[in-house]
């Protein structure tokens, strides 16, 4: 995935001239930490796969509203898999989960610094 499949830059670009800049930091401080939240009871294989597949199903929708694309597709997936019973498929993706969310957030703490 390349940083410009990663992050929707017109999306956050958008935001930033509709809230500022400071605005969206904040939100994305927010996402942070709601995120590291979701992403607990997404990788513990003890919850249930309902309350897993909800819990990618938020974090997709966060992960889209502050721009981070690739994380949205990747809990779209994770989301679909638990869905369907692919247990197999929806822990290997869980697995790249992690690294996402904290490569798609260094990508849009990049953005905001450059961001007027």
């Amino acid at each position: 995935m390349t940083d410009d499949d990663a992050v929707d830059l017109a999306l956050l670009g958008e935001l930033c001239e509709q809230l500022g800049g400071d605005v969206v930091s904040a939100i994305a401080e927010s996402y942070a930490a709601n995120s590291r939240q979701l992403l607990r009871i997404i990788a513990d294989r003890g919850n249930d796969p309902v309350a897993r597949r909800q819990a990618a199903h938020s974090l997709k929708g966060a992960s889209g509203s502050v721009g981070l694309a690739g994380v949205a597709r990747l809990c779209r997936d994770i989301e679909t898999a638990f869905r369907d019973g692919g247990g197999d498929v929806a822990e290997s993706l869980v697995a790249r989960l992690p690294q996402a969310i904290e490569d798609g957030q260094a990508l849009l703490r990049i953005h905001l610094a450059m961001a007027p």
